[in-house]
């Protein structure tokens, strides 16, 4: 599990995220199978967005961006 944090402003209720790499070094594909969105300090505003796909260009469909709804994937991008 990776656990990245950004800084942002009170985000409330998303729609869709994207999320995605480079793809620039050997290696650099990675399984995604959820983001997890948590306002600092409250679990009043946390929402799970699933994937359950490969973010890497030699594994699945070779896509490493993906856009996911609140539902699961929506659509893909190159």
């Amino acid at each position: 599990m990776d656990i990245f944090t950004f800084e942002a402003v009170t985000l409330k209720l998303l729609s869709k995220i994207r999320v995605g790499h480079d793809g620039k070094h050997a290696g650099a594909g990675w399984f995604l199978d959820k983001v997890v969105v948590k306002q600092d300090g409250s679990d009043k505003y946390t929402q799970t967005f699933s994937c359950n796909r490969w973010l890497a260009i030699d594994e699945d469909d070779g896509l490493i961006i993906r856009e996911i709804t609140a539902g699961g994937v929506d659509n893909s991008h190159e």
